[in-house]
């Protein structure tokens, strides 16, 4: 009797580690970075989405371009340039669908296209919507600010600076009212506090 509670308790612990291991792995294949997914590319990869996949493809030519809003939700628009041709998808979450030629004009683009850094996850892209730039210019530092809407007062903001044209994350603002077009705001940075930065919005 003892050697069937035992076999028992060995086989409970052996499948939990399984469901254990399978939901971590699928976790961090979910959120994994832009460049991780497009930087290491293997036939898994385009089995599974073609040749020509955003996920299967090179980091520098991946372009966040701009949004395609569907009803009142703005979805990321990102290009991959393959062969003097340009392909279009729009993101939906960690997942990207083709968008059709003829719904191109469809979409809110930007004066310039971003490139983001490794470290940013899909979620990031996707959750997080550009809203403008902040500025200060005695200093001559400036960022491209992101965000998104948290309840019908609140909004949770990140900025990214841009290094040699690859946005990298630079910090995340408390909790606040909107960003109107002029807002001053003071940046704190652990015990350092710096500004005021010009919100502009675009």
């Amino acid at each position: 009797m003892n050697q069937i509670y035992f076999i028992i308790i060995i086989i409970f612990v052996i499948y939990h580690t399984c469901v254990f291991y399978r939901n971590n792995r699928v976790n961090k294949e979910k959120f994994q970075s832009i460049n991780d997914a497009f930087t290491m590319p293997n036939k898994r990869c385009t089995a599974i989405y073609g040749n020509s996949h955003p996920k299967c493809m090179q980091s520098n030519r991946l372009k966040h371009v701009g949004y395609f809003k569907f009803n009142t939700i703005k979805y990321p628009l990102l290009d991959l340039d393959s062969n003097s041709n340009t392909s279009r998808y729009v993101m939906l979450k960690d997942k990207f669908a083709r968008l059709n030629k003829k719904h191109w004009n469809r979409g809110y683009y930007f004066k310039s296209p971003f490139h983001y850094h490794k470290t940013i996850p899909f979620s990031v892209v996707f959750n997080y919507t550009y809203r403008g730039t902040m500025s200060n210019e005695p200093t001559n530092r400036s960022f491209h600010v992101f965000g998104k809407k948290i309840d019908s007062e609140s909004y949770n903001y990140i900025l990214f600076r841009e290094k040699a044209g690859i946005l990298q994350y630079a910090y995340k603002l408390s909790y606040r009212k909107k960003l109107e077009d002029g807002d001053p705001t003071f940046i704190r940075n652990k015990i350092s506090t710096f500004g005021p930065f010009i919100f502009s919005k675009d």
